[in-house]
């Protein structure tokens, strides 16, 4: 057995606007804060998506500094991060209703071997993209 193989415990995010991005994942999306964790260089907190996967949301540097854990947003590695919802439409127009840009309205997505999701994709507040997803079934293995 591979030992690396698990499940996803953690994103971690550098908030640009902590402030901002607190109202986002605890306000909006319903996250709640199970830990919070205090560096020399900055703040942050593990938020829990309701299945024991989480998101760490740091604050920026306390002194305004920026390290290589703020990079620009060009130099972001992370294209989105999906997260597996019932009523992709609701959560969508959720985060519209607060403020935040849809990228990608919900919709389904036709894979060729007849999966097909419906997704969407909500610009959080530090410019990441996040995809809200249903699968609607569950992944099958075609011997492909």
């Amino acid at each position: 057995m591979n030992p690396c193989k698990g499940t996803l415990h953690h994103i971690a995010i550098q908030a640009r606007d902590y402030k901002k991005s607190l109202y986002f994942y605890t306000e909006v999306l319903g996250l709640k804060q199970v830990a919070s964790v205090k560096f020399p260089s900055r703040d942050g907190m593990f938020l829990d998506l309701g299945n024991g996967s989480l998101i760490e949301l740091f604050s920026p540097n306390h002194d305004g500094s920026t390290t290589l854990l703020d990079p620009p947003p060009n130099e972001l590695v992370l294209w989105h991060f999906a997260i597996a919802v019932e009523d992709v439409p609701a959560a969508t127009e959720r985060c519209r209703e607060a403020g935040f840009s849809i990228k990608v309205a919900a919709k389904a997505i036709p894979f060729e071997d007849g999966f097909h999701p419906t997704l969407s994709f909500v610009l959080g507040p530090n410019g990441e993209e996040i995809a809200f997803f249903n699968q609607h079934q569950e992944w099958e293995n075609n011997g492909k």
